[in-house]
């Protein structure tokens, strides 16, 4: 994680994001009449990830670290805030949106392309 931090690995985005959604959980609740979806890191939980694990945080590299996360009203960390530390913007909802109808796209190209073959003389 400080290695990280300081740009001395270059871990692939995707396996740094796969490990951030390991212990992210995502929260609904009722905001102006809304449900919202919000994803969170117990602060204790890594906290004894970061002290217990690899090279371990002392108290004064996790105030740093921690000054850096943004919190929610009952003190969980915002996922997207430490994620955004390494692969900025990877938590975006517009990019999850994409890469959900990319999914969504090679399908119905199949299809397409399936419908066209059967017709063509």
């Amino acid at each position: 994680f400080e290695a990280k931090m300081a740009g001395g690995v270059n871990d692939p985005d995707d396996l740094i994001l796969s490990a951030f959604k390991a212990f992210d959980e995502e929260v609904e609740e009722k905001i102006k009449g809304q449900m919202v979806k919000r994803h969170i890191i117990d602060v204790e939980n890594f906290k004894h990830i970061l002290t217990s694990f690899g090279d371990k945080l002392d108290q004064d590299e996790m105030d740093d670290i921690f000054g850096e996360f943004e919190f929610d009203d009952d003190g969980n960390i915002l996922t997207k805030t430490v994620v955004d530390l390494f692969v900025p913007g990877a938590m975006d909802e517009k990019k999850e949106e994409e890469e959900e109808k990319k999914e969504e796209a090679p399908a119905e190209g199949a299809e397409a392309a399936a419908e066209e073959g059967g017709q063509k003389k």
